[in-house]
């Protein structure tokens, strides 16, 4: 079942189980790995709604993954679509609060991974 194409979703679903547990035991940390500035990451009510925000992105890891053993590939590629768009969201965020390098990086990254899911580079 496995091809060279499937590595770059079961690379994002890995990052988003592993990433989405940061918060949990250092979100001011996590808020400031994901490219936020220090005075939000100081903040605890951010911090709160980081770790919220992290169990989100673990299930959504988990989501690709489960979906990728039932051999669900367009499911698959459709949960990269969607990641592309809160990819897209993230980076108006972060150029919102004035952080741009991490904005484009977020955004292009968002891009690129719904762009793999909408062409079904997943499924092939």
């Amino acid at each position: 079942m496995f091809a060279l194409r499937h590595i770059p979703a079961l690379g994002i679903a890995t990052a988003h189980i592993f990433g989405g547990m940061v918060p949990f035991y250092d979100g001011a940390n996590a808020i400031s790995m994901f490219g936020l500035p220090d005075r939000i990451a100081s903040s605890h009510p951010a911090q709160v709604i980081m770790t919220v925000t992290g169990a989100r992105n673990t299930a959504l890891g988990l989501a690709i993954w489960m979906l990728y053993l039932q051999r669900m590939l367009s499911a698959v590629d459709t949960v990269l679509v969607c990641l592309g768009v809160v990819g897209l969201l993230d980076g108006y965020i972060c150029w919102r609060e004035d952080v741009r390098r991490t904005a484009v990086s977020r955004a292009t990254a968002g891009v690129l991974f719904g762009l793999w899911g909408l062409f079904g580079m997943t499924t092939g």
